[in-house]
């Protein structure tokens, strides 16, 4: 299955009742120049993108240059923004060496982690927010809940910025008192004004779970198992101490939301057996994650929401795949925006083209998907379903995806779509979404199923005909 999709045109899907209309634009494919013609800087490898509430992007990547190939570089909005081999600000005598990991807030501000030269291995790691480093190898901790003169000896990946800037970075610290010889930590920093950062510890290894008796053994690192929103909430995945089988917790704060073996409201009966997948929070502290739990492994992985309602499930139909059934949820990320969007990949049981991108119940990108840019074809044929693969604006109106074009000739071009979202109603025969099911809609409904509209598949099984026609009748006679 093909669907053209024209740069910043209206695009719809067949999917949702309601169809979802969005806006979809390759914004950057492997090749592109974003130097100058006297010194270019040839787009290569994709490694991770942002976007906030404005559609502002921000690329992790590699470039070629006259000097040299694979070089780090960051690109915001089509710009080369920053590149490795240059002066790291505020650290003397240091370029930047690697770039490992980014964030971007809804102001604009992006954090950087990066690798440092002529720096030893003690000290050769630092994050930056903008301009200023805050935090570097060997920082001695000004925390209380550290013995004094702590040193933070490793930083990870997994970090998060809110618009008040404050970051959340998962890092490991040396305490003498804590038992082991590396210590986790998850840490937030306030830059309370430019240049100046004050370090709250929000847990630690060897810090007790609520009141459960079972203390933090780790933190996880992973990219996907940390998110924060405006309000300072931090969500994350904590192992602890004890029998294995339940060693895990959902944490908001130091609030222990859902443990391993836990029932799982959404699926009365059955307990959760794994949380090692994504989760996400927004600001009103609704959370998403992906887990697994007990019993018919033919349905145990979903997305949920709060626990207790299921946004996607292996087995069950995946939405505009024209019956397929969900097999699987990839291993990227998953994200809730402020107006309760879910962002996923989802795999489908089709022999090929089987894998999109999903919000909530609408799929806004797959494989064999068509782009025209300058006058030149291009299909999708990989979305990267990976940890750092996409990306949801807070306001959940913005998607950025990671995927591989093919224009025929090139079959391994990493391409970046971002795609603007305009949700669905709520109310399925109210087509025109002006809050009234009236003749409007039903007059709309008889355009669309003539002209064979993907919208007029009302019963979302890949088939406009008489079933779609008497089912808008039924859901228009019952109202909203």
């Amino acid at each position: 299955m093909q669907r053209l999709i024209v740069p910043l045109a209206i695009a719809t899907i067949a999917g949702h009742a309601a169809a979802q209309a969005f806006q979809s634009e390759v914004v950057i494919i492997r090749g592109n120049n974003v130097g100058t013609l006297t010194d270019p800087a040839e787009v290569a490898i994709m490694s991770q993108v942002r976007i906030n509430n404005t559609g502002s992007w921000l690329l992790r990547c590699n470039v070629n240059t006259l000097f040299s190939n694979n070089q780090n570089a960051l690109i915001r909005d089509g710009e080369l923004e920053d590149i490795v081999g240059t002066p790291a600000p505020g650290i003397a005598g240091s370029d930047y060496n690697t770039f490992s990991s980014i964030g971007l807030n809804n102001n604009g501000d992006r954090t950087l982690f990066a690798s440092l030269t002529e720096l030893p291995s003690s000290q050769n790691r630092a994050y930056w927010f903008n301009d200023e480093p805050f935090i570097q190898y060997g920082d001695i901790s000004s925390s209380p809940l550290l013995t004094s003169g702590t040193p933070y000896i490793g930083l990870f990946n997994s970090h998060e910025i809110n618009d008040n800037d404050q970051i959340f970075i998962v890092s490991t610290v040396n305490d003498v008192n804590i038992p082991t010889s590396v210590d986790r930590t998850l840490t937030r920093w306030d830059r309370t004004a430019p240049g100046a950062y004050s370090e709250t510890i929000i847990t630690f290894e060897s810090a007790e779970i609520g009141s459960t008796g079972r203390f933090v053994a780790d933190i996880e690192t992973n990219s996907n198992q940390l998110d924060a929103n405006n309000n300072g909430d931090v969500i994350y995945v904590a192992r602890v101490d004890g029998d294995t089988a339940s060693n895990r917790f959902l944490m908001i704060n130091n609030d222990p939301i859902l443990q391993q073996t836990d029932p799982l409201p959404a699926t009365p009966g059955r307990n959760v057996r794994l949380l090692t997948g994504a989760v996400s929070i927004n600001d009103a502290g609704d959370w998403a994650a992906r887990l697994l739990i007990d019993g018919d492994t033919a349905d145990d992985l979903m997305i949920v929401k709060n626990g207790t309602q299921i946004i996607a499930r292996e087995g069950d139909d995946a939405p505009g795949t024209g019956g397929f059934q969900f097999t699987g949820f990839g291993s990227g990320p998953v994200h809730i925006g402020n107006n309760g969007a879910v962002l996923y990949a989802g795999i489908w049981n089709a022999p090929s083209q089987n894998t999109g991108v999903f919000v909530n119940d609408d799929l806004v990108l797959r494989q064999g998907d068509i782009f025209e840019v300058s006058s030149i074809i291009y299909e999708v044929t990989t979305i990267r379903s990976v940890t750092d693969g996409y990306y949801l604006s807070d306001n959940g109106e913005w998607a950025a995806v990671r995927v591989v074009l093919s224009d025929g000739f090139n079959t391994n071009l990493d391409a970046i779509v971002r795609i603007n979202i305009d949700l669905p109603t709520t109310c399925p025969p109210d087509l025109n979404g002006d809050g009234v099911v009236d003749a409007d809609d039903f007059f709309l409904f008889l355009q669309l199923f003539a002209a064979g509209d993907p919208r007029a598949d009302f019963n979302n099984d890949g088939v406009i005909d008489a079933d779609d026609f008497f089912a808008f009748l039924a859901a228009f006679a019952a109202g909203c």
